[in-house]
């Protein structure tokens, strides 16, 4: 089974069996293929060329093996029989890496805490249960909730014309554009660097905005561009 946790070196290792190719090996890996590829030849092992013939299904670590983020800013892994996977058999990293730790399931009332605040950064030091009462707490504590002016004039005018108005919820917009995964993702790269086992899962979506994970300059760049989007939610 592939540990996502395992040095990068041990988990080009683990993966390189002469079936995957060296594209979806550094997919599964959150890392280029150049590296891969150096790898792959430093240790011996068989390899396919960079574009070869893909595999489907179980065997295509990138599409059913590997550690995703979603929307939500959370990875996702898979779970085998785990009771509480979702209807893809795939479960929130940091629950499963909590309940490993303390060596049960998590109650229903419980939740799992970022320590540091970032969402893909799942080390067990990282990660605290805590009852959900208490977790809401402890975010909703002294933070001022935004609105953005459409928001406030729907909150003003919601007891005249209720049905005129849709409440307008920033998160969500921010989840749809793919910019609340896409801080996280920054952030952990910033943080750990393109390597990290926590980086796992960014790499797509790196490239879909067309960031470079290995450039300290674009990272800023795109952090900047990030803030600056989320500045302006507040004013329309």
């Amino acid at each position: 089974m592939f540990q996502p946790n395992l040095p990068l070196r041990d988990r080009v290792a683990q993966l390189a069996d002469g079936r995957r190719t060296l594209a979806e090996i550094a997919a599964l890996c959150g890392c280029h293929r150049n590296t891969v590829w150096r790898i792959v030849g430093e240790l011996g092992l068989p390899r396919l060329p960079t574009h070869g013939p893909s595999l489907t299904g179980a065997d295509n670590a990138a599409w059913r093996g590997g550690r995703q983020v979603r929307s939500d800013a959370y990875a996702y892994v898979l779970a085998g029989d785990h009771p509480t996977t979702r209807r893809d058999g795939y479960i929130q990293e940091h629950v499963l890496v909590a309940e490993q730790a303390v060596g049960r399931l998590l109650l229903r009332t419980e939740v799992v805490h970022h320590r540091d605040g970032l969402t893909l950064h799942n080390s067990p030091e990282n990660l605290q249960i805590l009852p959900r009462a208490e977790h809401a707490r402890l975010h909703n504590t002294g933070v001022p909730k935004q609105f953005s002016q459409a928001g406030l004039e729907a909150l003003r005018q919601a007891r005249l014309q209720p049905e005129e108005h849709v409440p307008v919820s920033i998160v969500r917009q921010r989840k749809a554009r793919g910019d609340y995964r896409l801080r996280q993702c920054i952030l952990i790269v910033l943080k750990f660097g393109p390597d990290s086992p926590f980086a796992l899962g960014t790499q797509h979506w790196f490239e879909q905005a067309g960031i470079d994970l290995r450039s300290r300059p674009s990272l800023e760049r795109a952090w900047d561009d990030l803030s600056r989007r989320y500045a302006e939610d507040l004013l329309r």
